[in-house]
């Protein structure tokens, strides 16, 4: 037989608005809501106690036991070692983080104001705007990658983009 609780307001979320979630490699379920971002362990919510009050949170990915956490209005956020950090996007924090997405070198990050990339070798943010200037726009809604390359949606079109970021095949 198979066991199905539910779990909501009354287990301690703020939210039913939910707009993304993820399980790391500890098992733990992140959920991001309209107000904050939440860690479930099986048994209890805990409010993650990002930098800023009540973000609406936009995407939360995990790679090698970070979670990096887009937000709406205030940028986006990294948690490692029991540590959240805000990390500036083009020298603001109020980037609206839309998609994450890494490979092997880097953490790409989809935003209203382009694609940042952070080099995991030198743990630095990367904006290259002449890489914006191949989209025609610098709002980037939704990565992916897939054998060495790099997918990037922006409004109604999709880019394929090999390694050294070259337009391959527009779809």
């Amino acid at each position: 037989a198979q066991y199905t609780q539910n779990f909501g307001i009354t287990n301690g979320l703020d939210s039913e608005n939910i707009r993304t979630v993820l399980q790391d490699q500890q098992g733990i379920l992140w959920i991001g809501t309209a107000n904050g971002l939440y860690n479930f362990n099986g048994y209890e919510f805990n409010r993650a106690e990002l930098l800023i009050e009540n973000p609406i949170i936009q995407t939360i990915y995990n790679d090698q036991q970070i979670v990096w956490v887009g937000t709406w209005q205030n940028g986006l956020f990294v948690y490692e070692n029991q540590k959240w950090s805000q990390i500036k996007l083009a020298g603001q924090y109020n980037s609206k983080v839309y998609s994450i997405e890494s490979d092997e070198n880097n953490v790409y990050i989809g935003t209203n104001v382009g694609l940042f990339i952070y080099s995991k070798k030198s743990k630095s943010i990367i904006h290259n705007e002449s890489i914006d200037k191949l989209f025609n726009q610098v709002l980037i809604s939704a990565l992916s990658i897939k054998n060495n390359n790099i997918y990037v949606a922006t409004k109604g079109i999709v880019y394929q983009l090999n390694s050294d970021f070259s337009i391959v095949n527009i779809i």
